[in-house]
């Protein structure tokens, strides 16, 4: 059985807030990053370009990276909802295995 998304619903754009809430924790973090948000409401993409570069440089500085040395038989577990991911590299000579688990 195919789960993925059809092709339509993966160009399909969705209003969310910028920074909402955890469900958890309450915390706010931004819900963002340059291949994801496609604008604002209220700017033109003209206005909002600069900010989306901004908020992308400003989450992508080194003291909110957390980089991961892999070793064998190693599992990592991480909460979408808190992070933003991103795979750099580093498991070279290892199987990488990613499996998406949603806890609703």
């Amino acid at each position: 059985m195919d789960i993925r998304p059809s092709e339509e619903a993966e160009r399909m754009h969705h209003t969310h807030p910028l920074a909402p809430a955890h469900p958890e924790t309450g915390r706010r973090g931004f819900l963002s990053g340059v291949s994801y948000i496609v604008g604002f409401e209220g700017l033109s993409d003209e206005e909002a370009r600069p900010l989306i570069m901004a908020l992308n440089e400003w989450q992508s500085r080194e003291e909110f990276m957390y980089r991961h040395k892999w070793e064998s038989n190693m599992l990592v577990l991480w909460d979408n909802r808190s992070v933003v991911h991103r795979a750099t590299g580093g498991y070279e000579g290892y199987r990488r295995e990613l499996l998406r688990v949603t806890v609703y």
